[in-house]
C-alpha cells in the first residue's frame, strides 16, 4: 500500500525523491508539485531510511599541473606541452562514478565505475568500494576537459586524482 512521507522542506516541482533503506537499496517517487510530500509503495512506518530530492553531483578537476620536487616540497614545473595519457581517481566508500573526457574538436568519451559487488542478495545490502579507477584521456592537457558526475542517491567520495603524462619543456626535443 502507498505511504505518503512528509519532508521538512519543499521539493522542487516534478523532481524525483529517493528513499534509501537501511540496506542501501533505493526507491523512487515523483514529488507532488511544490509540496513537501512524496508517496512510496510499502510500509515504511517502522523502517530506517534516508530520504531526499535527487541532484547531480558534478566535479571538474581542471587542467593538470606538473610539479617538480625541491628540498622544501614541490614547485610548479616550467611551461611546456603536456600530453595526458590516462587519469586515475582514488575513491573511498563509493558505489558509482561517471567520467566524461572531452577534447577540443572531438567527441566526448564516457567511462563509468560501478562497485564490482553492486549488491548482495544473501545479506540484502548494497556494497560500497575503496580503490582506484583509471580511464584514458589521450590528448593535450590544455585541450582536455574531464567531468565527474553522479546522479544517484549513492555516494562518490573522491580522495585524489592523478595523471600519466608526457611532458616536454619548451625548447626540448621530443624523444
Amino acid at each position: 500500500f502507498p505511504v505518503t512521507i512528509i519532508l521538512p522542506y519543499i521539493i522542487d516541482t516534478n523532481k524525483t525523491v529517493a528513499l534509501v533503506d537501511a540496506n542501501g537499496f533505493a526507491y523512487y517517487a515523483t514529488a507532488y508539485p511544490a509540496t513537501n510530500q512524496a508517496t512510496f509503495r510499502g510500509d515504511w512506518s517502522s523502517a530506517s531510511y534516508l530520504i531526499g530530492q535527487l541532484y547531480t553531483f558534478t566535479f571538474n578537476p581542471g587542467e593538470p599541473i606538473l610539479k617538480s620536487p625541491t628540498q622544501g616540497g614541490f614547485v610548479v614545473a616550467p611551461t611546456g606541452p603536456m600530453k595526458v595519457r590516462r587519469g586515475r581517481i582514488r575513491y573511498k566508500d563509493t558505489r558509482i562514478l561517471d567520467v566524461a573526457v572531452t577534447m577540443d574538436n572531438r567527441d566526448t568519451f564516457n567511462y563509468q565505475f560501478v562497485s564490482p559487488d553492486v549488491s548482495n542478495t544473501l545479506t540484502n545490502s548494497v556494497a560500497l568500494d575503496d580503490g582506484e579507477f583509471s580511464f584514458p584521456v589521450s590528448g593535450q592537457a590544455d585541450n582536455s576537459v574531464i567531468t565527474i558526475t553522479n546522479n544517484t542517491p549513492y555516494p562518490s567520495n573522491i580522495v585524489s586524482m592523478s595523471y600519466l603524462i608526457n611532458y616536454k619543456p619548451k625548447g626540448a626535443p621530443w624523444r
